[in-house]
C-alpha cells in the first residue's frame, strides 16, 4: 500500500470513530448540550463557556510533550470506565437534569485521551482535562446563600462604621434608603470568572502544589470578601448624601471597577509567585510527536454504550404512569397569593385554606424536557419581592399517621411582614423535602419503569404557627397515593 494511503487509512479511521461517539452522545443529550451554548450566549455568568475548551486547547499545545510512551488502558479498565460513563449519561437523562447530562458529554475529552494515551498521559495534561469541565454552566444553587454571606458582610461592616441599619433578609434599610442584595449583587458572576481564570493561571504559570492551592483558594475567598465590600461601600455612597449614584446605573459601574482593580491585585499576585520552567520540561519540549496511538476495541465501547443507553431511555420515557389525585382549581378569593409561586407548566394547579394555612399543589402527570416538577422556571416565592430570613426542616405528622419531610423558609418583605413557608414533593407515594432527593425518587420509579410525574406541596402562612397544628388537618394518603 503506498504510505501517503496507509497515512490518511490511519487518520480516516480514529476520525471517524470520534465523530461516532459526537454524534451518537448529541443524538442522546442534545437538549443539554443546546442549552449549554444558550447559557453561554445570554448570560454573562457562563459567558466564558466559549473559551474554556479553546484556552484548554491552547494549554495542552503548549504544556511540554512528555517522555512517555503510549500506554492505552487495558480493555478491563476501559469497560469500567464507559459503564460508570453510561450510568451517569441515563442517570442525567431520566432525572432531566442538564448539568450531569453536560457533565456525561465534557467527560468525553478526558476519556478520550486516557483510552489512546493511558493514565500517565492523560495525568501529564491533567490542567487542561480539568479546565474543560469549566465550561459546564453551574453554580446557580450558590446564589442564595451568596446573597445572604453578602448581606452579612455589608452589616458587619456597617455596624463598624457606626451607621444606623436595619435588616430585614436580603433588605437592608439605612435612613437614607433602602437596598436589597438582589441576585445580581450576589456576585456569582464574579466568583465564578475569576475561580476559572485563578486555576487556569495558576496550572499555565505555577508548578508548586502549594502555590497552585493557595492561589485557587485566593480566587474563591477574594471575589467573596470584594463583593461584600463592594455592597458596603454603595450603601455608604448613600449615607454620605449621593442617593443617585447608589441606587442608579452608576453603582453597576463603580462595582465592575472595584472588581477589575481587585482581579488586577490578585494577578499581580500571581505574576510574583510564577515558577519558571525547569530543565527537564524544556528538553521534553523537543519531542514532537504525542504519545497517543488509536485504540479501535476501546473506543468502540463507547460507540456501542451510546445506542443501548439511548434504548434504555426509550423503556423509560413508554411506561404506565399512577394519575396522582388532583385538586380543586384555584378559586378566585385564593388566586390573589401574596408570595407568588410559579410552576408554569404543571398540569394542575390546585389551592385551599387548611386551619389557617394556604395548601398550594403543582400536579405533574408526567415530565419532558419543557415540563418539570423541578426546574429554574419553577419557584414558591418572588425573589424580587421576599427575601429568605432562615431555613430549616421539620415533620408534619398528618391525621393518617405519615411523617412528611418538609423544608421550612421563614420570608420576610421590605416592610418586616413575615410568611412561613413549608414544602414537599410526592413521587409515586414517596414523600422528600429536597429537590435532590425528590430527583432521585424520580429516577428510581423511572428505572422500574413506573411513575415519572410528581406533586409539589406548598404549604403558606402569614401568622407564626407551627406546623403541628397543621399535620392532623391533611390526609397523606389522599394527596400521595
Amino acid at each position: 500500500m503506498h504510505p501517503l494511503n496507509s497515512r490518511f487509512n490511519n487518520l480516516l479511521v480514529p476520525a471517524g470513530c470520534l465523530l461516532a461517539i459526537l454524534i451518537g452522545v448529541l443524538a442522546v443529550v442534545h437538549d443539554a448540550a443546546w442549552s449549554m451554548v444558550v447559557l453561554w450566549s445570554t448570560t454573562d455568568t457562563y459567558m466564558h463557556g466559549w473559551f474554556v475548551i479553546p484556552l484548554a486547547a491552547i494549554m495542552a499545545k503548549n504544556k511540554p510533550v512528555p517522555r512517555i510512551e503510549s500506554s492505552p488502558v487495558p480493555m478491563w479498565q476501559a469497560f469500567m470506565i464507559v459503564l460508570a460513563w453510561s450510568v451517569v449519561l441515563v442517570i442525567g437523562r431520566l432525572a432531566m437534569l442538564n448539568v450531569v447530562q453536560q457533565l456525561a458529554l465534557i467527560s468525553l475529552i478526558p476519556m478520550v485521551v486516557i483510552f489512546c494515551g493511558g493514565w500517565r498521559v492523560a495525568w501529564h495534561y491533567r490542567a487542561p482535562l480539568i479546565l474543560v469541565f469549566f465550561c459546564i454552566p453551574f453554580g446557580d444553587f450558590l446564589i442564595p446563600w451568596l446573597q445572604s454571606v453578602t448581606a452579612d458582610m455589608a452589616m458587619f461592616l456597617l455596624h463598624a462604621s457606626d451607621v444606623t441599619v436595619v435588616r430585614n433578609g436580603w433588605y437592608i434599610s439605612i435612613p437614607a434608603a433602602d437596598f436589597r442584595v438582589a441576585e445580581a449583587c450576589s456576585g456569582i458572576n464574579f466568583l465564578i470568572s475569576t475561580f476559572t481564570v485563578s486555576v487556569f493561571y495558576s496550572f499555565t504559570y505555577m508548578t508548586q502544589l502549594h502555590k497552585r492551592v493557595t492561589f485557587i483558594a485566593l480566587g474563591l475567598l477574594v471575589p467573596l470578601i470584594a463583593n461584600g465590600i463592594r455592597v458596603y461601600l454603595i450603601i455608604m455612597i448613600a449615607h454620605w448624601g449621593n442617593v443617585e449614584a447608589a441606587t442608579g446605573f452608576d453603582h453597576l459601574v463603580y462595582g465592575w471597577i472595584f472588581f477589575f482593580v481587585i482581579l488586577a491585585a490578585l494577578f499581580a499576585i500571581g505574576n510574583r509567585w510564577q515558577d519558571p520552567i525547569t530543565e527537564p520540561e524544556k528538553e521534553a519540549d523537543a519531542r514532537k510527536k504525542l504519545p497517543f496511538s488509536f485504540e479501535a476495541s476501546s473506543l468502540a465501547l463507547i460507540v456501542l454504550a451510546t445506542p443501548l443507553c439511548s434504548i434504555l431511555l426509550d423503556l423509560a420515557s413508554n411506561i404506565d404512569r399512577d394519575t396522582p389525585v388532583i385538586g380543586e382549581p384555584i378559586s378566585s378569593e385564593l388566586s390573589i397569593n401574596p408570595l407568588r409561586p410559579k410552576f408554569p407548566a404543571a398540569d394542575a394547579l390546585s389551592q385551599k385554606m387548611v386551619d389557617g394555612w394556604v395548601q398550594y399543589q403543582a400536579v405533574y402527570l408526567n415530565e419532558n424536557v419543557d415540563k418539570k416538577m423541578i426546574g429554574y422556571q419553577n419557584r414558591w416565592f418572588d425573589g424580587n419581592i421576599w427575601s429568605i430570613k432562615n431555613t430549616a426542616k421539620d415533620t408534619l405528622v398528618t391525621s393518617d399517621g405519615i411523617h412528611i419531610p418538609v423544608s421550612k423558609w421563614t420570608l420576610v418583605g421590605l416592610s418586616g411582614k413575615e410568611y412561613q413557608l413549608a414544602t414537599s414533593y410526592c413521587v409515586g407515594g414517596d414523600w422528600a423535602a429536597s429537590v435532590m432527593k425528590a430527583k432521585a425518587l424520580q429516577v428510581q420509579h423511572k428505572a422500574l419503569l413506573k411513575d415519572d410525574g410528581g406533586v409539589a406541596y406548598g404549604w403558606f402562612s402569614s401568622a407564626l404557627g407551627t406546623l403541628s397544628n397543621l399535620g392532623p388537618k391533611i390526609n397523606a394518603k389522599s394527596m400521595c397515593p
